[in-house]
């Protein structure tokens, strides 16, 4: 269904026990959450090489991007510079973007949005509700996600080209899409539910096809 998509995705960093390394790395839970997602697709892990990771994205004709979780932003400088430049990349291109809980704060702040710190005992490793808003991305409804994020996005201080589709409890803004890009946002992990859930998949769907 999805055979003409080839999608990058980025990698999280970490240093290495007793090696003088950095190294990157991707959760294994996407290769089943893609199966299911996006039948058919073809997909590559993007390293955290800075500025020249766009000649690899180029290199291997890319025509989607994942911007995955992980560490907040400021803690790995090199990955902070590889993904702004994937975004940049990727929006001249018309590529259609989706970022995952970090990734979607890094969406966020390429236009310029300012993260506040959430409550991290409401917010990091607990299940809550997120309400679906009435747009052209989606429905409304109601939907019970995975929470793992130390930092969170106000509705006020939303940039402009970025809508929000989907609201926590408090109003914090928990999804967005553009109707100027073709990119989309959440911040929660679809890959990591025991049960891939419909919607998160409705999600990927819209965004890719």
């Amino acid at each position: 269904m999805f055979e003409h998509l080839r999608i990058g995705l980025t990698m999280r960093q970490s240093d290495a026990c007793d090696y003088h390394e950095s190294r990157d790395g991707l959760a294994s839970s996407w290769y089943d959450f893609l199966s299911a997602a996006l039948p058919g697709s073809s997909w590559v892990a993007l390293p955290n090489t800075g500025k020249s990771i766009v000649r690899a994205a180029e290199s291997f004709g890319l025509n989607g991007l994942i911007l995955t979780g992980g560490e907040s932003r400021g803690v790995y400088p090199q990955r902070d510079e590889s993904e702004m430049a994937l975004i940049s990349y990727a929006l001249q291109k018309k590529i259609p973007v989706i970022g995952i809980c970090r990734g979607l704060q890094m969406l966020h702040s390429y236009f310029g949005g300012e993260l506040i710190t959430c409550d991290r005992n409401e917010h990091v490793a607990v299940r809550h509700a997120v309400f679906f808003q009435e747009t052209s991305f989606c429905d409304a409804g109601r939907q019970e996600v995975n929470s793992y994020h130390g930092n969170a996005i106000e509705l006020q201080g939303l940039p402009g080209p970025l809508l929000p589709f989907a609201l926590d409890y408090s109003g914090m803004v928990e999804g967005v899409f553009s109707n100027e890009f073709c990119l989309a946002g959440i911040m929660w992990h679809p890959e990591r539910e025991a049960v891939f859930a419909d919607s998160d998949i409705f999600i990927f769907n819209k965004l890719f096809s």
